[in-house]
């Protein structure tokens, strides 16, 4: 994980968000991980460490970033649908699965 691109929201001395991005030397990166705790969730707290990692993507001349969110995460998909759509220049679809028997 990158520490200059990887953030946390702190409320009352807890952890309620973070964003963690992982970065690669070709110029782009993987925001890994979004998440607020559970009591936090629809306050919007995840604004606050998602936003300051993507000014930090144009200090860092960052031309890329990726992510991935699994179809039946609502909340994650929220958030998607309500900001990260706008400014998402290309969407691919996939799904896999291991199966145990």
């Amino acid at each position: 994980m990158n520490p200059d691109m990887s953030f946390i929201a702190e409320k009352d001395g807890h952890l309620a968000a973070y964003c963690l991005v992982r970065s690669f030397k070709s110029g782009y990166v993987i925001f890994e991980q979004n998440s607020a705790a559970e009591k936090y969730r629809g306050t919007g707290v995840i604004f606050l460490p998602y936003a300051k990692a993507m000014e930090n993507l144009k200090r860092f001349n960052v031309k890329r970033a990726y992510y991935s969110i699994d179809s039946d995460n609502e909340h994650a998909n929220a958030f998607r649908k309500k900001i990260l759509d706008r400014i998402t220049s290309h969407h691919n679809h996939s799904e896999s699965y291991v199966c145990f028997e």
